[in-house]
């Protein structure tokens, strides 16, 4: 569907013009249309937000459901590029109550997608998948095609989140099959599934290409993203120097536009790569913003991941008890969250720190632990030493995203010459 809004407002269904027959119509589709835009640019948010609240408080003044709908959507999106997606969840929720007693199918599929995709940004990742599975099989009932790449895209993160990792591959395919697939999203979830298989090279190509058509489209949140999961790459693959300049420039687009999600997750990146560097009290400082940031919040994904880089530079600091306090507290929040991959990572640090206090029964019994979920999910723990080994197979599914196990992954030296620069 082609939406024109320089002249004449026009909505055209391939050859087909649609009417939209009422001023108003009009106006609501050429502000939703404009908010979309300045959203991906993360452009003049604090006005459409008080334009949204304006716009909502008329909508209940006239007892318009759909309007109201229409409002609290917008307001949810605004909340989750600011404040956070806690507080984005109530007004996604309020959004599909007031679909369903407009009885809007496809308003009620697209709220539906939302508030998957904010579930699964705090943590609760069950939330997320029975919501997300509501939304798909609403979407294919309706044939929305323009949101069945999103809702698709939604579900394999989820999987991949609970190291699901062939179900997170079908997904991601399936989503880049759809009419409209969010591609610039598609591939940096087709990067990071390739980072936990250890197969960097793919990894990098797919979310540079991302890199580069969000900068071609200048979707800054997106560019944010792209950054992000580009310094988990080259930190995993041991290319601290590359994994830096990704990892800076995701902070400063991060607190540029105020992205709730991208920030706390580069301080994260960040106090790796000092504590690997041994510059701890960096590190450290790195973390501990991180964490305060994602408890405000409401992150519980990033919560989890701060407190395990604070358990590793503490233990690194020769502070075994504070460390292991950190660690258990990001154990219970991975395993209320079924990020499996994540309790793998926690796991592996707290076998390390057992070892530190002497405790080699339960040393034994983490590191078991963590190679149980490495067997089962696939996950690559990666080598950090400055080389790039072999792509591991799914040893207890006996799957890779290929056909067959790669025979090796190495990524040319030449490649940083190719790389993009982080301006």
């Amino acid at each position: 569907m082609e939406f024109r809004v320089l002249g004449p407002v026009e909505v055209r269904d391939g050859d087909r013009l649609v009417a939209v027959p009422t001023v108003k119509a009009r106006t609501l589709l050429v502000a939703l249309l404009l908010l979309q835009t300045y959203l991906q640019r993360q452009q003049h948010l604090p006005e459409w937000s008080a334009a949204a609240e304006a716009g909502l408080r008329a909508a209940e003044a006239a007892g318009d459901r759909l309007a109201e709908a229409a409002m609290h959507r917008s307001l949810g999106i605004l909340r989750e590029r600011g404040r956070g997606p806690a507080a984005a969840i109530e007004h996604h929720q309020a959004a599909l109550d007031r679909y369903r007693q407009a009885d809007c199918g496809s308003g009620q599929a697209a709220a539906l997608c939302d508030l998957g995709r904010n579930y699964f940004v705090t943590g609760d990742v069950p939330s997320a998948t029975a919501v997300l599975e509501q939304g798909i099989a609403l979407i294919r009932r309706l044939g929305i095609a323009e949101l069945l790449g999103t809702a698709l895209n939604c579900q394999s993160v989820v999987h991949l989140l609970r190291g699901e990792l062939p179900q997170a591959w079908r997904y991601n395919v399936a989503a880049l099959r759809t009419e409209r697939p969010p591609r610039i999203l598609l591939m940096i979830n087709r990067g990071a599934i390739h980072r936990l298989l250890g197969e960097y090279e793919p990894a990098v190509a797919d979310v540079t290409a991302g890199l580069t058509l969000s900068r071609k489209r200048k979707e800054r949140h997106l560019e944010a993203l792209c950054h992000d999961e580009l310094a988990r790459i080259w930190l995993d693959a041991g290319q601290l120097e590359l994994a830096c300049e990704h990892a800076e420039r995701t902070l400063r687009l991060a607190r540029q536009t105020d992205d709730a999600w991208c920030e706390p997750g580069a301080l994260v990146t960040l106090g790796d790569l000092r504590g690997l560097q041994a510059r701890l009290d960096q590190a450290d400082a790195h973390c501990t913003r991180a964490l305060h940031v994602a408890v405000a919040r409401g992150l519980r994904i990033h919560e989890a991941e701060a407190r395990l880089g604070l358990a590793s530079t503490r233990r690194c600091a020769g502070q075994p008890d504070v460390a292991h306090e950190y660690g258990r507290l990001a154990m219970d929040i991975a395993r209320r969250a079924e990020l499996r991959i994540l309790e793998s990572q926690i796991l592996d640090v707290l076998a390390a720190i057992s070892r530190d206090l002497g405790e080699p029964t339960d040393a034994a019994r983490y590191a078991e632990q963590a190679r149980r979920i490495q067997d089962e999910t696939g996950y690559h723990c990666a080598p950090r030493d400055g080389s790039i080994g072999r792509a591991q197979p799914m040893r207890g599914a006996g799957w890779t995203s290929t056909a067959a196990a790669p025979a090796g992954i190495s990524v040319p030296w030449s490649m940083t010459d190719n790389h993009l620069p982080c301006l």
